[in-house]
């Protein structure tokens, strides 16, 4: 029973997305052209014609799968900043780089079905942090996934597993200034239940992002919701959202900024 309620679950879920509207938050999608950047699984929607080769984009989350992030590279000329803390990711990238370094074959989450194609140029592009995003400086407990095979360690034990590492963390505020920016154009939270935390944070900071694409894994519906409502109530839109609870948001100010180019464009 268990698995035919999870099922009739997801498909109310993809209905009500299809019909622009979230079931969970009880928001709505707003209308905006936008597209798929890297894989099914590790991919993100981002909004069409916003990045560029000067953009400033923040992945927190890369676990086995930086098809997103080498794919925003590619398309836009951007640099990006990953940051993840966890041995599963830290191996990967460091893997990646040198197989990219050998021109050798190297597998997104080890799936043969779907091959990293990054260049040595594009890999230049690609600065990885082996540090959290949390609210504040500090060293926190990361807990190991149930599944021994998977790279999702959670800061906020969301698997409710015992063992974990000890990883050093920072906020976005800090690590802007450590890294010269004064606004984030994409920041990409796919934390395991840290991303809570994070939003708290920054909308009490007021950061400047412009773009966030987050998944929600906290598990507890009210939780999940009173994240989207806050992102809601400093004026952030939702343009897309899965029945795996992957969001985006993009800030009102830089919603009509984003209409009216789009208008021009078609003019």
């Amino acid at each position: 029973m268990d698995a035919v309620h999870q099922l009739s679950g997801l498909i109310n879920r993809a209905l009500s997305l299809a019909f622009k509207y979230d079931p969970l938050s009880k928001k709505k999608i707003y209308s905006l052209a936008k597209k798929q950047v890297g894989t099914q699984y590790g991919g993100n929607v981002i909004p069409e014609n916003f990045l560029n080769e000067n953009s400033v984009c923040y992945l927190a989350g890369a676990g086995e799968d930086v098809s997103f992030d080498a794919a925003l590279v590619r398309e836009y000329g951007c640099e990006v900043h990953i940051f993840d803390p966890t041995p599963k990711a830290v191996e990967h990238f460091h893997k990646l780089s040198e197989a990219v370094k050998n021109y050798q074959t190297f597998y997104v989450n080890n799936n043969p079905s779907h091959i990293y194609d990054t260049t040595e140029s594009e890999l230049e592009r690609m600065h990885f942090h082996a540090l959290g995003i949390w609210d504040k400086e500090e060293t926190l407990k990361f807990f190991t996934p149930r599944d021994p095979s998977h790279a999702s360690y959670s800061a906020t034990n969301v698997q409710h597993t015992n063992h974990y590492i000890e990883a050093k963390v920072n906020s976005p505020e800090n690590i802007m200034k450590m890294l010269g920016h004064n606004s984030i154009d994409l920041l990409k939270l796919d934390i395991e239940g840290a991303e809570v935390c994070v939003v708290q944070s920054m909308m009490k900071n007021k950061t400047d992002v412009k773009v966030i694409c987050i998944g929600l894994d906290v598990g507890e519906p009210m939780q999940m919701k009173s994240t989207v409502d806050l992102l809601a109530q400093n004026n952030y839109r939702m343009i897309d959202a899965n029945p795996n609870n992957n969001y985006t948001f993009v800030r009102g100010d830089v919603m009509q900024e984003l209409k009216e180019k789009s208008k021009r464009i078609r003019s």
